[in-house]
């Protein structure tokens, strides 16, 4: 039975040698699909996005967040998830409108085109006096999975797998890394919590207790649960933040984007939520 929860865990293997974090969003996840009409390959790297920006804030020992960003050079033009330190998290997707089938793409076709799309991490510590880290680089891969992987590898230098999978009513993932040490009973753990990982049924990530799947495949492995959380989607959209946004723009522009029927409506691109601003209140804006 597919979940309804959202819920994560995170487990550490023998001696603090590895560790793995299983992550699923039901109710969030549908409600984040229902503020967007995508096609299926869409839909999937959505939905694997913001699994895998939960899965990597679960790793942050700081109180800031962790930010995924997929810029395509296909039909997607720019998929986000960002997920704080508390697992409230957000994400949204654009496409470009000049695609006539969006339905039989593939991953490669959706993100990249002809040419070259990139994938970065931003990770904010929600310090002041720190700019946030960026890593930014070519997305190569059959899929998201790979492309993570990709960059773990390279720019993060962790030894990581990582298992992502989505549909219309749930998604969910899994990470594992091991931990830096030189022993070499650590290396044979690791082969076997690799060979563990690539096994594991896709399907399996979205049922409904992920206690019992972790169980039902580590458990031979040593292991205890050192946390259990509830990603909680969340947006921060208000009025305020959105007459900044308009002010922002100037009182030319203000002027230029009135509607014929003499208001400016700007929806969020993550809740959907609608704001309309009348001629007189757009007026009072630089007033």
């Amino acid at each position: 039975m597919e979940s309804s929860n959202d819920q994560l865990i995170a487990m550490m293997f023998g001696n603090g040698t590895s560790r793995a974090n299983i992550a699923q969003i039901g109710n969030s996840w549908r409600q984040i699909l229902s503020n967007h009409n995508l096609p299926r390959e869409a839909s999937n790297i959505l939905g694997q996005l913001t699994v895998a920006s939960i899965l990597l804030s679960s790793t942050i020992k700081h109180k800031g967040s962790v930010a995924l960003q997929v810029y395509g050079e296909g039909a997607l033009k720019l998929a986000f998830a960002e997920c704080n330190y508390d697992f409230t998290f957000k994400s949204t997707i654009k496409m470009r409108k000049n695609i006539k089938n969006y339905d039989n793409l593939t991953f490669k076709e959706m993100v990249n085109g002809e040419k070259q799309g990139t994938f970065s991490v931003i990770i904010d510590q929600k310090i002041k006096t720190q700019t946030p880290y960026q890593g930014i680089i070519p997305v190569e891969g059959e899929n998201l999975s790979e492309i993570i992987k990709n960059y773990l590898k390279n720019s993060e230098q962790i030894d990581s797998d990582m298992v992502l999978t989505s549909s219309p009513t749930s998604a969910g993932g899994i990470l594992v890394q091991k931990m830096p040490s030189k022993k070499n009973e650590v290396d044979l753990e690791w082969r076997m919590l690799k060979k563990i990982t690539q096994k594991i049924p896709l399907n399996s990530l979205n049922q409904e207790d992920i206690y019992a799947t972790a169980s039902h495949f580590f458990g031979e492995l040593e292991h205890k649960i050192l946390k259990s959380k509830t990603p909680v989607f969340s947006c921060h959209c208000d009025t305020e933040r959105t007459t900044k946004m308009l002010k922002m723009l100037g009182k030319s522009e203000i002027n230029r984007l009135i509607s014929s029927e003499k208001k400016i409506e700007v929806t969020c691109e993550f809740c959907s939520r609608l704001f309309s601003f009348d001629e007189l209140q757009c007026e009072r804006l630089f007033n």
